[in-house]
């Protein structure tokens, strides 16, 4: 295979149910920077 046919790893990414959006921010943004991220799943009411 060569690099153009090999598959790249892609991130899920799914928030806690309970989450203070504030203090959430920095981690959420360390997360969305670690590498290529498929989808976001925000399940907190």
């Amino acid at each position: 295979m060569t690099k153009e046919t090999t598959p790249s790893c892609r991130l899920y990414l799914i928030t806690p149910p309970r989450l203070e959006p504030q203090g959430f921010a920095e981690t959420l943004k360390a997360a969305l920077g670690a590498g290529d991220v498929a989808f976001l799943i925000d399940q907190h009411v």
